[in-house]
């Protein structure tokens, strides 16, 4: 019985399965068919004529009840105008007057909304109208694509301001039947009159009713003209979902086209579109590209020349990019017919944005710009800068990438170089000055000292020849005479000041050992002064016989 069930089971989920299947197809089937009868739907001319007569007629009718609207409400308007004329010269108004007065400005007010509504009346059916004469175009075939997506733009608007009117509507259909209710109320004694002012609350009553039925007839009218757009927006979408292959190629394009014909600004009567941006911007990139081609090429160039050295070509190579993406950026714009006064408004921005924040990128800019020209640091300068020492190896936009002799990269900012003191120990040529101290003890001889350390100077092929080393007799020391070397080295590297120093000293080291001559230790002779002699005991070396008297 279970293997029974189950099998039933099984047969019954099949045969679901193949009730979905065939629901399924005949979704599908209904959806062509539906499409098909989109496509295909045509208004006739003698069809479209006879929905058109009525439509006519009907503007025709609310003009006549729109006109005889003015000529009540222009009588009504006088005649409340003589009323309040004449009440201004009685003293002490009647409750009937007032009575009166009320019902005359109520009656006005109900004329004139009256006006508003027929106006909007008037303007819907001249609306369906107009969607009918489009409606039959699309169907027909007449209109293009293009025609049929901006009238779709247009009808959705239109549904939108239907539905906000309609709720509009129906508010001041709420605020009516409220009053309506109070009027209601008083006229039938239920409740007291608020307010002070009497009125006829029989006559307001009546208004009100008037009021409220121009106010159902407006959401008729609206209701009706939005189940019209519904069915006109059905119609459109049919259109446009049934294409064929071109046509959908051809929507592409024409959207394609009008979004590149987008006009984004007009700058002396020129307009900037988006087509034009989009090529300059190409352009620029292209312009860029070729920049860094031709200034890489220029460097190369520069840099074979035995006259020129590395940091004037890496100079060069820098000028020469920037004056080649200047030239590209100005052929990009005159190439697409954009004027350079377009960027009027972005360069007071960049002005503006220069005094609240940029300015420490833009004087960066700047100062690299003259770093390039000026030169006074370049690439494979040793330079001291806040107490930072190393090789400049990159002279960039913004910054300057130094290598200090730890083999650390520090990115010191443009601005540095040319605010603060720097210390550049290549700038004309690569030879500089170094110095060793050293001290000898007192007594030795000034001249063998001085005769050995020359002899060092001209041992080590380091030390150049010319300008001359010189070793001078500086002061007596503390604890030494005190002697300095000074010698002229070519420095090459970050550490070829230091290296060569110390080859210096290990050269006098080695050299005052041979000839005898003593570096100088600190030394302190102590002094005593005493008020009366000081006694003076010899000990044994044994400490057992410390307490024995010495015979």
């Amino acid at each position: 019985m279970a293997e029974l069930r189950r099998q039933v089971a099984l047969l019954r989920f099949g045969n679901a399965e193949l009730h979905q299947t065939v629901a399924e197809k005949e979704e599908a089937f209904a959806h062509d068919v539906l499409t098909l009868l989109k496509s295909g739907l045509e208004i006739s001319s003698a069809g479209l004529e006879a929905v058109l007569s009525p439509l006519r007629e009907r503007e025709a009718a609310l003009r006549r009840q729109l006109e005889a609207n003015r000529i009540e409400t222009r009588a009504a308007e006088d005649g409340l105008d003589r009323l309040q004329r004449r009440l201004e010269t009685v003293a002490e108004k009647s409750s009937a007057q007032l009575v009166d007065l009320d019902a005359r400005s109520t009656a006005l007010q109900v004329l004139r909304q009256r006006a508003l509504v027929l106006e909007d009346q008037l303007g819907r059916e001249e609306l369906k109208r107009r969607q009918w004469e489009q409606r039959a175009r699309i169907l027909s075939g007449e209109a293009g694509l293009g025609e049929a997506r901006s009238w779709l733009v247009e009808v959705r608007g239109v549904a939108r301001d239907l539905a906000g009117s309609r709720s509009s509507v129906e508010a001041r259909i709420a605020d009516t039947r409220k009053e309506l209710e109070i009027a209601v109320a008083v006229g039938s004694g239920r409740i007291q009159a608020p307010g002070a002012v009497p009125r006829n609350w029989k006559e307001r009553e009546r208004q009100l009713r008037r009021l409220e039925e121009l106010y159902q007839g407006e959401l008729g009218s609206i209701t009706e003209l939005e189940s019209f757009v519904a069915r006109v927006l059905i119609d459109l979408e049919g259109r446009l979902s049934v294409l064929s292959f071109a046509e959908q190629m051809d929507r592409v394009a024409e959207n394609a086209e009008g979004i590149w014909n987008t006009e984004l600004t007009s700058v002396d009567d020129q307009p900037i579109t988006v087509g034009k941006v989009a090529r300059a911007l190409l352009l620029f990139v292209l312009g860029f590209l070729v920049s860094r081609l031709l200034s890489r090429m220029a460097g190369r160039l520069f840099s074979r020349r035995r006259h020129i050295d590395s940091g004037a070509a890496v100079a060069a190579q820098g000028l020469t990019f920037y004056l080649l993406l200047v030239v590209f950026f100005l052929i990009a714009l005159d190439m697409v017919n954009i004027p350079l006064t377009a960027f009027t408004i972005a360069g007071g921005a960049l002005a503006l944005g220069v005094g609240l924040g940029a300015q420490n990128i833009i004087n960066n800019f700047i100062s690299g710009l003259i770093l390039l020209v000026e030169r006074p640091i370049k690439v494979g300068d040793i330079c001291e800068v806040d107490a930072t020492r190393g090789m400049v190896e990159h002279i960039g936009p913004r910054s300057t990438r130094v290598r200090t002799f730890d083999n650390i990269h520090i990115i010191v900012p443009n601005s540095a170089f040319l605010e603060k003191n720097v210390i550049n120990w290549t700038l004309s040529d690569n030879i500089v000055r170094a110095s060793v101290d050293v001290g000898v003890v007192y007594g030795s001889s000034t001249e063998d000292v001085v005769r050995v350390i020359e002899e060092v100077l001209e041992e080590i092929d380091d030390v150049l020849d010319s300008p001359k080393p010189q070793v001078l007799f500086m002061e007596f020391g503390d604890n030494a005479l005190q002697f300095r070397a000074y010698f002229w080295i070519r420095v090459s590297e970050m550490l070829s000041r230091i290296r060569i120093a110390s080859d210096v000293r290990f050269g006098i080291d080695r050299v005052f050992r041979e000839a005898g001559l003593t570096i100088a230790f600190p030394q302190r002779d102590v002094h005593l002064d005493a008020t009366e002699p000081i006694e003076v005991r010899m000990l044994p070396a044994d400490p057992e016989n410390a307490n024995r008297p010495r015979e």
